[in-house]
């Protein structure tokens, strides 16, 4: 019977609560219509003045009335109760499943956080190396200048032995430098 009630109960949808509420409300009121009908088809007369018919009625709709009013509001009780722990089952679901959207989403925070981290060190890496190439692109300008100047310095009437020495000096700084840029840039010191 208890099983019966709980497999009863739990197939009761909220639109057929509201239906067995209703007739529960109903036949409470039916009742009261029925023992007040009980009561002046059996004792036909008008509104007595005397106090002891009144108490004798009181007893009789009290006695009739109350029990199945009782019993018609622990029926009632039962079916609110029960809606009652539906609706805080369909609230736990709800939490549950905001507090695994709230995870998703932290979670692809993290992970948008760390792309962006990375796409910083991206981009300042490829900042450097962009900054590496324009200064050895300078370095062999530089260096080409150098060597041309020393061709014609070799070619053709050589100013002075110092001029030349210096830009030959000169030459092999800038040389020195692109190794030690190009290095730079092969081991990552960047």
């Amino acid at each position: 019977m208890r099983e019966q009630l709980n497999q009863f109960l739990d197939n009761l949808d909220t639109r057929q609560m509201v239906k067995v509420l209703s007739w529960v409300i109903g036949s409470a009121l039916a009742f009261i219509v029925l023992a007040y009908v009980m009561y002046f088809s059996r004792f036909h007369g008008g509104f007595s003045e005397k106090q002891d018919v009144w108490g004798q009625f009181g007893d009789f709709i009290g006695g009739t009335v109350n029990p199945l009013l009782s019993f018609l509001s622990l029926i009632a009780l039962i079916f609110t109760v029960v809606l009652q722990t539906r609706q805080l089952e369909h609230s736990r679901e709800e939490l549950a499943n905001s507090k695994a959207e709230l995870a998703a989403t932290r979670d692809e925070m993290v992970r948008a956080t760390e792309a962006q981290r990375l796409s910083a060190a991206a981009s300042e890496a490829q900042a450097k190396y962009a900054n590496i190439s324009t200064r050895l692109a300078a370095l062999q300008a530089a260096l080409a200048v150098a060597s041309e100047q020393l061709d014609q310095m070799r070619g053709g009437v050589m100013t002075s032995p110092d001029a030349y020495n210096a830009l030959l000096q000169r030459k092999e700084r800038i040389a020195g430098e692109i190794i030690r840029t190009t290095d730079e840039l092969i081991d990552g010191d960047v």
